[in-house]
């Protein structure tokens, strides 16, 4: 197997770490996302667990199911000091 991108491989393990902490299994899973009316099969879930590449729609609804965010989905700390922020992103103008 490829080694993945730092990045999509953070996404991975984000994904399969927020399953296990809510306890839920595979078909648990896609039990309670048919129920928002988003389905998908346990292949998929595995899938998107294993390559970290997984849509944004998809994310928020997993997001939902497990109790957290979409940034704790890709493997994001909820608070980043500022001086980590891209140089591109320091750079745009403030807003309105």
């Amino acid at each position: 197997m490829p080694l993945l991108d730092p990045v999509v491989g953070a996404v991975a393990m984000a994904l399969r770490g927020a399953r296990a902490r809510t306890g839920m299994t595979e078909q648990q899973v896609v039990a309670v996302l048919a129920e928002q009316g988003f389905t998908i099969t346990p292949a998929r879930l595995r899938g998107w667990e294993r390559s970290g590449v997984i849509r944004v729609d998809a994310a928020s609804r997993l997001a939902d199911a497990y109790g957290t965010t979409v940034d704790a989905l890709a493997g994001r700390r909820a608070y980043r000091s500022r001086h980590h922020r891209s140089p591109e992103v320091r750079s745009l103008p403030a807003g309105p």
